[in-house]
């Protein structure tokens, strides 16, 4: 099975690419949510809820999530053959492309053609 991963803040948590990760979903591709936050729900800034994290999973029938609690994504990503994670954040695209073999897409123009083209 296919498996690819989706950012949450800035991305997964967008109307269009929701809807686009259910299309894929009902295509049969595995989609993951992979976020910096921390699963506990604290951090630097303080204490949040991941309710928002969970509710569009549970929308969209994704069932994996990954808290990276602001380490680098694709440490937590590395060997469990995820073929790209889509992204807002130039750094993380960055470190991914260049430490993985995970293709990094910035969610910029164009952003869906490279999933499909990647895909399929």
């Amino acid at each position: 099975m296919k498996r690819v991963t989706f950012d949450f803040d800035g991305t997964i948590d967008i109307d269009v690419v929701q809807e686009y990760a259910k299309s894929l979903i009902e295509r049969g591709v595995e989609v993951w949510i992979c976020t910096s936050r921390s699963e506990s729900g604290s951090d630097w800034s303080g204490w949040y809820d991941n309710n928002d994290v969970t509710n569009i999973a549970e929308k969209l029938g994704i069932k994996t999530i990954i808290y990276t609690s602001m380490t680098d994504k694709w440490e937590k990503l590395e060997n469990k053959n995820i073929i790209w994670h889509l992204d807002n954040d130039d750094y993380e695209i960055e470190v991914m492309n260049e430490n993985s073999n995970i293709e990094g897409i910035l969610i910029e123009n164009g952003w869906k053609e490279k999933c499909e083209k990647l895909l399929f």
